[in-house]
């Protein structure tokens, strides 16, 4: 743990829309891949402010099929 706030936390402090569904996150990924969100959804215990930042930050934009 390195004590930074979760995803949402930081999506608030830069006044962004605080997401409440994981295909907010990445519509486009979401689509082609739901059995992944599905996974983070369980090991988030379907808490959309568990969410780590690292992780919604790389699920934010993809590349060619790899998150940017």
């Amino acid at each position: 743990d390195n004590a930074l706030p979760d995803y949402n936390t930081v999506r608030r402090y830069f006044q962004l829309p605080v997401l409440s569904n994981w295909s907010q996150i990445n519509p486009l990924l979401y689509e082609k891949n739901p059995k992944m969100f599905e996974s983070l959804n369980e090991a988030y215990e379907g808490d959309m402010n568990n969410i780590d930042l690292y992780i919604g930050g790389m699920l934010e934009t993809e590349v060619d099929g790899r998150p940017d």
